[in-house]
């Protein structure tokens, strides 16, 4: 704890720590190096004794409060550098204790706690400068433990569900500012499992699917905030793997093939890709399901508009083999060839 190294440093600097301890009482005064006094207060038999005050090098006060062979008890108040107070709580035998409270420069509350010999134990609620609830968590030997609700700073219900042993577990809840649904699923210690479902903020439905272990699996699908279905994409263990359907706003058909082992986490940082980095966000751990062709396996057909589409052969995620135009009866307009993504007739060639 810093109060604990500060203190550790004075009895230091005042050569009342080791050998040859002064005996009796006396106070001891510090200054800054631009002479303002920095801390006042008085040893006994080489232990800081009875009321202790700090101040910052404006002199501007810092902290008080009371210590009692050598540790910290009873109430002690922290200021801003602003002069605000900081911070405020109950030592015993040198750890907090109790009830702590923390303020914004502004004079806003911003914390709760409640600690147990040093460890958060109980509730701890969060607000922001204006005053806005932003969590309501529960600890248990210094672990979040049980339920927790997060809230926008706008006001309303952001997420809930519970923790165990510091890792989210069990049914979560997530909403949109306005309210509406935004995802609903569980975790196990730390890991989304089972099927999510996430909801547009309109209350269309967004996506669904299945996690295990922490990752897609199976069959996820996609809509517009129309409630028009958008995409059909197979995962495998937390990849795309295998048969895909994509739909245009107006419900037409755009393209339909397969994908081989393409990762599902390609357009995002390796830092989100972990479901349960911020149990608070209904998208970490959210699939992306854009599709980058690098990865496309086996015939792709494209639909073009005006009935026309493109019926394209891939191998290792390149061009290879026909690639047809067809027009609306499926008669073949135009065709060329390739091999290994090299166009190699058609096209002038």
């Amino acid at each position: 704890m810093r109060w604990a190294f500060r203190y550790l440093w004075i009895l230091l600097s005042i050569g009342v720590v080791g050998g040859g301890c002064a005996k009796g009482t006396r106070e001891v005064v510090l200054k800054h190096t631009n002479g303002q006094i920095k801390s006042r207060g008085k040893f006994k038999d080489g232990l800081a004794t009875g009321p202790f005050v700090f101040w910052y090098p404006s002199g501007v006060k810092e902290s008080e409060g009371l210590y009692e062979g050598g540790e910290q008890t009873g109430r002690w108040v922290y200021f801003h550098p602003s002069g605000s107070k900081a911070r405020e709580g109950e030592f015993a035998d040198g750890l907090q204790e109790g009830v702590w409270i923390d303020w914004h420069p502004n004079g806003q509350k911003a914390l709760s706690e409640e600690l147990r010999a040093g460890k958060r134990e109980g509730l701890v609620l969060a607000w922001d400068a204006e005053g806005n609830l932003l969590f309501r968590e529960t600890y248990a030997d210094d672990q979040l433990e049980g339920s927790a609700t997060y809230y926008h700073a706008e006001g309303g219900t952001k997420a809930e569900g519970s923790y165990r042993s510091g890792l989210p577990h069990g049914p979560w809840s997530y909403f949109h500012e306005n309210g509406e649904r935004e995802a609903e699923g569980n975790f196990d210690q730390g890991d989304r499992v089972g099927p999510w479902v996430f909801w547009h903020p309109n209350g269309e439905k967004r996506q669904e699917g299945n996690y295990a272990d922490g990752l897609p699996d199976g069959v996820w699908a996609r809509w517009y905030d129309s409630g028009v279905r958008q995409d059909r994409v197979t995962y495998r263990q937390g990849r795309r793997d295998g048969p895909f359907i994509a739909w245009g706003p107006t419900g037409i058909k755009l393209e339909e093939g397969s994908i081989v082992d393409e990762a599902v986490y390609a357009e995002t940082s390796e830092e989100n890709s972990t479901a349960a980095a911020d149990p608070t966000s209904s998208d970490e751990g959210r699939p992306e399901m854009g599709r980058s062709r690098d990865r496309f396996s086996g015939q792709i057909k494209t639909w073009l508009g005006g009935g026309r589409s493109m019926v394209s052969n891939f191998q290792g995620g390149k061009l290879h083999g026909p690639r047809r135009l067809l027009d609306a009866d499926g008669k073949v307009v135009s065709e060329d060839y390739f091999r290994d993504g090299e166009l190699v007739r058609g096209a002038g060639r």
